[in-house]
């Protein structure tokens, strides 16, 4: 990770918009666990979100999407970015100690995508600040969604995590077997 971050600032210097070293450069600040990393994710994430925007909508090669069936495609990879933009600014905002941020971009990314990633990001920092129920709604809708695919690793831990949630309350793990279905 340090490395990922000295050589990427110094490609992001050069190559200010380059999405894909932006990105890595946000992960290895935030896997530093520390405030002064995640203010500078989170003024990285800006730039990244931006330049997100900006692509949206057009090929790579700079022109506009000619069918229905590639614009949806291009609106799916759009959504895509936009929703792991706001999972990175979440994470940043939480490790900053702004636990109603970093909830607010990590349900709005699972709104704009809904992914494994956002569900877990979401219940993160409600359980966090002492909303479990909330925490635990969206952990079974993490759940679920790592259920979708027959060999997400995430499964498991996830299922560990959300009883915990679970039991938290009530001290039971009665009706947990229900929640996945009914979110699903």
């Amino acid at each position: 990770n340090p490395r990922i971050i000295r050589w990427g600032e110094n490609v992001l210097e050069r190559e200010p918009d380059d999405p894909q070293v932006l990105e890595r450069v946000i992960v290895a600040l935030l896997q530093k666990g520390d405030p002064a990393s995640a203010e500078r994710a989170l003024k990285y994430n800006h730039r990244f979100t931006k330049l997100l925007a900006e692509a949206s909508l057009q090929r790579p090669d700079g022109e506009q999407a000619s069918s229905g069936k590639e614009t949806a495609k291009l609106k799916d990879g759009a959504d895509r970015g936009r929703a792991r933009a706001l999972i990175l600014e979440a994470r940043a905002e939480g490790l900053l100690g702004h636990k109603e941020k970093a909830i607010a971009a990590a349900q709005s990314s699972y709104v704009a995508y809904p992914s494994v990633e956002g569900a877990r990001e979401a219940s993160r920092w409600l359980a966090e600040s002492a909303q479990d129920q909330d925490a635990i709604e969206y952990l079974a809708k993490a759940f679920s969604l790592a259920e979708l695919t027959a060999t997400d690793p995430a499964a498991a831990p996830l299922r560990v995590r959300l009883g915990e949630l679970y039991r938290k309350p009530t001290g039971s793990a009665v009706g947990l077997g229900y929640l996945p279905r009914q979110v699903y």
